[in-house]
């Protein structure tokens, strides 16, 4: 057993140990980033709360990459949301805040989806929650079923956003996401 730690030269298994080490720490780096930008290692299904006239709804949004919905004027990204809480949310969906977005899907003619603008939405994501301000929601009636786990389809924009925008156990780490987009 003592033979297995004896080298014919000095310090020879303290190198080898030391680039195994640092072998490892590059792949865990290397993983890390890459998941740290593609979003990967996040939670899909994230609380959301939508608040207006002194009354919060929280409610479940599901992060979908496959959302590529954009109001055509702006190019602001779009979230979806059921029916049913479009009805819950009727304060904050004013008439005067309507737009139409294009929609179409695989198997589905293109059609308009009825939109609004909303104030602001929160995200929780883990210990933080990010404000996003200015965000747009259309309606899908048929898209979301009633025992469906979320109520709600975030665009994966989300994600790349939500580092810039976070408050922290209250603190503001970031600036909210303001009325200007930038792609």
């Amino acid at each position: 057993m003592m033979r297995l730690f004896q080298c014919d030269q000095k310090g020879t298994w303290i190198v080898t140990a030391l680039n195994l080490l640092l072998l490892v720490w590059l792949v865990a780096d290397r993983t890390y980033s890459y998941r740290e930008k593609s979003g990967s290692w996040r939670q899909p299904v994230l609380p959301v709360i939508f608040a207006a006239s002194g009354k919060e709804v929280s409610v479940w949004g599901f992060v979908d990459s496959g959302n590529h919905l954009a109001e055509p004027v702006s190019g602001k990204p779009v979230h979806v949301i059921s029916g049913s809480l479009a009805k819950e949310l009727q304060d904050i969906l004013q008439p005067n805040a309507y737009v139409i977005v294009p929609f179409g899907s695989v198997g589905c003619e293109k059609s308009c989806l009825d939109g609004y603008r909303i104030p602001e939405m929160k995200i929780q994501f883990d210990l933080e929650t990010v404000v996003f301000k200015d965000q747009i929601v259309a309606i899908a009636k048929d898209v979301l079923k009633e025992n469906c786990p979320y109520q709600m389809i975030l665009h994966p924009s989300v994600l790349k956003r939500r580092t810039e925008h976070a408050v922290i156990g209250g603190r503001k780490t970031g600036r909210t996401m303001s009325a200007a987009w930038t792609k």
